[in-house]
């Protein structure tokens, strides 16, 4: 384990991954012509706008997550750009790894510069669900926006509402499930002890 702690040895893993996709990419990779001229039909404007927006749009939700760690510990807290760095590795972990692993490399980041107390770990975790709880409102003003103002083909007018209705149910449940457990027990019946 001590060998992997060296730079040379991490440089000479990094050199071979690249020389092995390198090679991949040479022995069977894509028709370079075809590539050409997909390149030549894009307007690059437009990609360079859409990485501004994308840009901006980390820098947004970066800051908007940090209010909600400074809400959830006690100073010392992080600098924007620790939680910065923490943010981008765990987009990264998203695109990258299966199963949203990048939110808990998000955590990860964030708690190794932070003060160890009891506790840390889970108040992390604790604000990555808020932060994406946030996101969920986002999302769920621009599913129903599309689907109110769009024109949806008569075959497949009943699936949003079907998806609509479900996904509400969805989230009533788990709101009375994980929020308020007593009121489900309670609505539930005599449980099997009783």
């Amino acid at each position: 384990m001590q060998r992997l702690q060296s730079p040379m040895v991490r440089l000479a893993i990094l050199a071979l991954a690249v020389a092995i996709t390198v090679g991949l990419v040479i022995w069977h990779g894509p028709d370079t012509d075809l590539v050409a001229n997909a390149f030549e039909a894009v307007t690059w404007s437009w990609v360079a706008i859409a990485v501004g927006l994308n840009l901006l749009s980390v820098v947004v939700r970066t800051s908007s997550w940090r209010v909600i760690i400074l809400q959830a510990i006690p100073k010392p807290w992080p600098s924007w750009r620790v939680v910065f760095s923490a943010f981008c590795v765990g987009l990264l972990g998203n695109v990258a790894l299966p199963g949203r692993v990048g939110e808990l490399a998000r955590v990860a980041v964030i708690t190794r510069h932070l003060r160890r107390r009891p506790g840390t770990w889970a108040t992390i975790v604790g604000t990555v669900f808020a932060h994406r709880l946030f996101d969920v409102v986002a999302a769920t003003g621009l599913v129903v926006y599309v689907l109110y103002t769009s024109r949806i083909p008569d075959w497949a007018k009943p699936a949003p509402h079907s998806a609509t209705a479900a996904a509400i149910e969805n989230r009533t449940r788990s709101i009375f499930t994980f929020v308020l457990p007593d009121a489900c027990a309670s609505t539930s019946g005599p449980s099997p002890t009783t």
